[in-house]
């Protein structure tokens, strides 16, 4: 058997989550010391360890509360739901990445201090999670909207005509 103490230890969350969790009925311990402790059987840990599991998804408590209830709601409604939530969240950080991404190349452009150079450009797709695809793609696709913006950017980073020459040759 577990007490609040060791149960929080052991998974590393606070005593006040686990009374929590008990309060809205998550996870009532299965019964209670001569002190009138809460003691979790192994049946409680490893529930806990699956609303650990379910909160680093993301769901919701109330959502986890109805993935144990298998009976009365369908545990794959649930994480699809989930899983749309999260194309929407990652659709509207692209699309704030993306925005953020043209305010830093009309500032490369102006030539504002602080600005990229190439190889720190570079270093920024790279650290954002671009790959070397992603990055040709990311060029092809700007010289496509507007060659002139590119090349303005491209000698703003610092590169010389030549250089701007070959890359595009490449794309």
């Amino acid at each position: 058997m577990y007490t609040v103490g060791k149960m929080s230890k052991q998974f590393k969350i606070s005593r006040s989550t686990l009374l929590y969790y008990d309060k809205i009925g998550l996870l009532k311990p299965s019964g209670r010391s001569e002190s009138n402790y809460r003691l979790y059987s192994d049946n409680e840990v490893e529930r806990l360890k699956l609303i650990i599991q379910h909160r680093e998804a993301g769901i919701p408590l109330d959502d986890i509360a109805k993935l144990f209830d298998v009976e009365k709601n369908s545990i794959t409604d649930i994480l699809t739901d989930r899983l749309k939530c999260i194309q929407g969240d990652i659709k509207m950080l692209k699309k704030q990445e993306s925005m953020i991404l043209s305010v830093l190349i009309e500032t490369v452009k102006k030539g504002e201090r602080g600005t990229y150079n190439k190889e720190s450009w570079t270093a920024l797709l790279l650290s954002l999670g671009f790959t070397s695809n992603e990055l040709i793609e990311w060029h092809r696709s700007f010289e496509q909207s507007s060659s002139k913006e590119h090349s303005v950017f491209l000698q703003a980073l610092g590169m010389s005509n030549d250089e701007i020459k070959t890359l595009k040759l490449s794309l």
